[in-house]
């Protein structure tokens, strides 16, 4: 097979065939086991705790411990996407919710919901939320404390 020439990268001959070799990247890059839609945000979830390489434009950690109802802060981030990473711990095997909400002054928007895992390791993204000021709220239903030392929340 002949090299290809940068005439014919600029002439686009090659996007295709990059284009495929990339979405072949990134898949292997960015493991995800599950996902839903709501409304028009995507949420991501995964439990693989590997480095994604995402880096942070805003960034807040405080640690969790929920029963059945927590609400974490109201946070500015400066980022399109939002992420959440917690790595829990419970006496029971389960999972539990995160709702990520925008919020202002006169409004509260729900914007999805993921499902963590109540042991282990869990990250959760929504993509294209836009900047602007966000609050986490976590429900379980288990019947026993969930906690983590820390729950990283961050935008890019």
């Amino acid at each position: 097979m002949p090299m290809a020439s940068c005439a014919d990268v600029r002439s686009g001959k090659l996007v295709p065939g990059l284009f495929i070799a990339f979405l072949v990247l990134l898949t292997s890059l960015f493991p995800i086991k599950a996902w839903a839609t709501e409304d028009e945000f995507e949420v991501s979830v995964t439990y693989d705790d590997s480095n994604t390489g995402v880096s942070a434009c805003s960034w807040f950690g405080k640690p969790l411990t929920l029963n059945s109802y927590e609400r974490l802060g109201r946070y500015s981030f400066d980022g399109s996407n939002v992420g959440l990473e917690l790595t829990a711990s419970c006496a029971k095997t389960g999972f539990f919710t995160v709702t990520l909400l925008r919020v202002s002054d006169t409004s509260t928007i729900r914007i999805g919901s993921a499902s963590l895992k109540s042991n282990g390791f869990t990250k959760a993204t929504w993509s294209n939320v836009g900047s602007g000021q966000y609050m986490f709220e976590f429900r379980s239903n288990l019947g026993s404390l969930i906690t983590a030392p820390t729950v990283a929340m961050y935008s890019w």
